[in-house]
């Protein structure tokens, strides 16, 4: 890359993998990982229904959510055609560990007095369930459920982390990777199909 020009180049030159190529590699991750759509689905209503009550096992389950994103997806799917898989993947098993450390140092009782309505839970689970990257892309090839996907996982993710801990800092600090990775996987889709050449 000659720096000289950088503003010569194209969101597009820096795509290392085609359209075709993204769609045919996650249909073939679909069909090999179908029963987990329903699995992840179920997992995620009853994360919602233990909020607030039973802190400790939701973000444990949270944390093995992260765990399958980072192997299964990150590295073993998206790592075969782009080469920052491995990395994500790395960041995501410090995104487990991070919520595994919160789940174990965070009191059992703490409480700001206030507990999330079934209305909000339910809302929750209807937008997380939404597969955001079919929508975006427009192609079903792409419909990653909760578990499956980046942008399902990572809004999980930030709901369970917000309707769970009261402690600010907390937050904070566990929502500086999923909000990466959102930043991250906006600009993959954008790229891929809004700024790509067909």
């Amino acid at each position: 890359m000659n720096w000289a020009t950088i503003a010569d180049y194209q969101l597009k030159d820096f795509m290392m993998v085609s359209v075709e190529v993204y769609e045919a590699l996650h249909q073939a991750y679909l069909n090999e990982n179908w029963p987990f759509q329903l699995i992840f689905l179920i997992v995620l209503a009853i994360q919602m229904a233990m909020i607030p009550r039973y802190r400790i096992p939701t973000l444990i389950v949270l944390s093995l959510v992260w765990i399958f994103l980072a192997w299964v997806y990150m590295a073993q799917t998206l790592g075969q055609v782009i080469w920052l898989g491995e990395t994500l993947a790395w960041l995501c098993t410090a995104q487990a560990l991070l919520i595994l450390g919160s789940s174990i140092l965070t009191k059992v009782d703490e409480s700001d007095g206030t507990r999330p309505s079934m209305h909000l839970k339910a809302l929750v689970f209807l937008i997380v369930s939404v597969p955001w990257e079919a929508l975006i892309s427009g192609q079903w090839s792409l419909s990653q459920s909760y578990g499956l996907g980046v942008l399902s996982s990572v809004s999980a993710s930030i709901a369970i982390t917000w309707l769970t801990l009261k402690s600010g800092k907390t937050r904070l600090i566990l929502l500086i990777i999923p909000f990466a990775l959102l930043l991250f996987q906006c600009f993959l889709l954008y790229g891929l199909y809004f700024n790509s050449v067909s």
